[in-house]
């Protein structure tokens, strides 16, 4: 009970995790991009 609980937790954090991470990287990528082609 305890374990899934925790696996559950877990996967939340991974999500929030990737999603957080995309929408930094996004406009990071964009800037380096610009920041290159200046």
């Amino acid at each position: 009970m305890s374990a899934a609980r925790l696996f559950s937790i877990a996967d939340k954090v991974i999500m929030t995790a990737i999603t957080v991470a995309l929408i930094v990287a996004v406009p990071v990528s964009a800037v380096a991009f610009v920041v290159q082609t200046l």
